[in-house]
């Protein structure tokens, strides 16, 4: 018997960067999108679980306003090729 891989839908962006702050905490900041959300202390486990696994937590509250703000994105969408292209115009 064949079994189909699963296709993913969503993944983490690659420009995603994750800084514990003296407040303890969380700043998380996508440099392709420019976006920059601060995160607190209780709420990290569930951005870290979204950002792990996009598509098993997208009917989360978090997950639109994750995926509107750069943090997660379609898993075809290829940022660095999109940062060459307007690189090298």
């Amino acid at each position: 018997m064949i079994v189909a891989e699963e296709t993913l839908v969503m993944k983490a962006s690659s420009y995603n960067i994750l800084v514990q702050t003296k407040e303890e905490d969380y700043m998380l900041f996508n440099s392709f999108s420019g976006s920059i959300s601060r995160i607190e202390n209780n709420k990290i486990s569930v951005i870290n679980k979204i950002l792990a696994t996009p598509d098993e937590h997208e009917n989360h509250s978090y997950y639109q306003l994750m995926k509107d703000e750069g943090y997660i994105i379609e898993n075809d969408y290829d940022e660095f090729l999109v940062l060459q292209e307007k690189n090298y115009a």
